[in-house]
């Protein structure tokens, strides 16, 4: 006969597979854009206002699930678990926080560029993008990284 899941244990299981879920996103955004941080000035800006304009549909409904998870797993979790999604909780929060004050305000400025006749210091707004997205990326998978140790523990 099968036992019922415990509901820390679905809480937890949840909250790895969405923070693990961000992560992925995050690092398959990073890669897309080294593999295409050498294309001309027109084709780059059109790529991007085309990703930003998919991403805003779709991360506010990640962050949103990782906000959920995260804070039940947290609230469910035993003394040493807690700590740990705790940690992953402050990440995650650094993830937030990096892309509302570092590539959001980037974004809006490249969705007021005409693609083409970007201005002369695109590469520099192109590069403080790419950096303050590695930071997201790292946080978003020492976040996955400590959910799945506070699962294991």
């Amino acid at each position: 006969m099968m036992n019922r899941p415990n509901p820390t244990d679905a809480a937890a299981l949840s909250s790895v597979f969405c923070t693990g879920q961000l992560a992925g996103i995050m690092l398959a955004i990073a890669v897309a854009q080294v593999a295409t941080a050498n294309l001309p000035e027109e084709s780059w800006t059109l790529r991007q206002q085309a990703d930003d304009a998919l991403f805003r549909k779709v991360m506010p409904l990640v962050f949103a699930l990782n906000t959920l998870t995260l804070g039940i797993a947290f609230a469910r979790a035993e003394k040493q678990q807690r700590s740990y999604f705790g940690a992953a909780g402050l990440f995650f929060i650094g993830t937030v926080a990096d892309t509302m004050f570092v590539n959001v305000p980037i974004n809006v400025t490249i969705s007021t560029w005409t693609a083409g006749d970007a201005p002369e210091n695109w590469r520099l707004e192109r590069d403080k993008w790419l950096q303050g997205h590695w930071l997201r990326t790292a946080f978003g998978a020492l976040s996955f990284v400590l959910s799945a140790v506070a699962m294991q523990s």
